[in-house]
């Protein structure tokens, strides 16, 4: 019964919604795959020491409107390109090489903070390529972290309570997954770059990019894994360095640029080349 003074509203039913027909669905993800699919250059491209693998950045797409930014782990890596930052075409970020490891903070923890910091304030819209450098030894800063995590977690070892050290590799690897995937997913292209592990040369496998631990599902992830190698010269001639993008059954490598077979194996170190050979350009 309505109370006084008031008047019963009927409920109207709702809407009801038909199902996009099959036609209708091809269609939005015909247009979906066209316009959200850039064409982007997602690579992690180990090296030896002294190889080139810092001076692959002056290869890339550079301008003072869309320059390219690397975050440096590894020492000198503004040195090897003064000339671009004095330019303003590459802007090298390497607080991350003198982190101060004195502050209660760990550095993972204050890295991982900045980068979640310009990924809210859309900051990988105005850059033209992003640049870790080395992922390698962001790695081994990211152990501390990790130890942390597990400690947190309760997986001690029953030698003086330290962290299980599968527990803290495990977590590691698990962050590195997260910290990849929300890279992968920016509008921009990715370089990273990461030194060869060593372990696999002496145990007789492709050599792959040195992360932390020894699980590398991390790698996973890219669709290109690249190796930059000097090879000795002719005579009196300097090393040639060159960028293996197929394994040669030492280095691990792939690209999935080259589904075709139609990319030579062997590619110059030039960023802008390859990705013109593979029609990113």
């Amino acid at each position: 019964m309505a109370l006084a003074g008031t008047q019963q509203q009927a409920v109207q039913p709702k809407p009801q919604l038909a199902p996009p027909t099959p036609e209708e669905m091809f269609g939005l993800a015909r247009e979906r795959t066209q316009k959200e699919s850039p064409a982007r250059l997602q690579a992690i491209i180990q090296g030896y020491f002294g190889v080139g693998k810092t001076s692959l950045f002056k290869t890339c797409e550079q301008s003072v409107e869309r320059p390219v930014w690397v975050d440096a782990f590894d020492p000198n890596v503004r040195q090897v390109l003064r000339q671009e930052v004095a330019a303003g075409t590459i802007i090298v970020d390497d607080r991350w090489a003198t982190y101060n490891f004195d502050r209660p903070e760990g550095m993972y923890e204050a890295y991982k903070r900045e980068l979640e910091l310009r990924i809210r304030n859309q900051f990988f819209f105005s850059i033209s390529t992003f640049g870790m450098d080395s992922v390698t030894t962001l790695g081994n800063f990211m152990r501390p972290w990790g130890e942390e995590e597990t400690r947190k977690q309760g997986k001690l070892g029953k030698v003086n309570n330290e962290p299980d050290i599968r527990s803290v590799y495990g977590n590691c690897q698990t962050e590195l997954m997260k910290l990849f995937t929300r890279l992968l997913s920016m509008p921009c292209d990715l370089i990273v770059i990461a030194h060869p592990d060593e372990k696999e040369k002496d145990a007789r496998e492709l050599v792959s990019p040195q992360l932390i631990g020894r699980v590398k599902t991390p790698l996973g992830l890219f669709s290109e894994i690249w190796t930059l190698e000097a090879a000795p010269g002719a005579k009196s001639q300097p090393p040639e360095r060159r960028v293996l993008i197929a394994t040669d059954g030492v280095y691990m490598a792939k690209s999935c640029l080259n589904t075709n077979r139609d990319m030579a194996a062997v590619q110059p170190p030039d960023i802008q080349a390859i990705k013109r050979v593979a029609g990113l350009l």
